[in-house]
């Protein structure tokens, strides 16, 4: 059982680690972009650049 417990918080932890990477280079490249107004179905084009799932 403690295996178990180990294994799924080691995931949660290298998920949090990865979550903190794309949260740093979001941060850095969002001072370079320009402002846009929101288009369609895109509320804040910032926040539908971070969501998209990462390559």
């Amino acid at each position: 059982m403690i295996d178990n417990r180990l294994h799924e918080t080691e995931q949660r932890f290298q998920d949090t680690l990865r979550l903190r990477a794309r949260m740093h280079a979001v941060a850095e490249n969002w001072g370079d972009k320009p402002d846009k107004k929101p288009s369609g179905n895109v509320i804040c084009h910032l926040i539908d650049e971070f969501t998209k799932t990462p390559e």
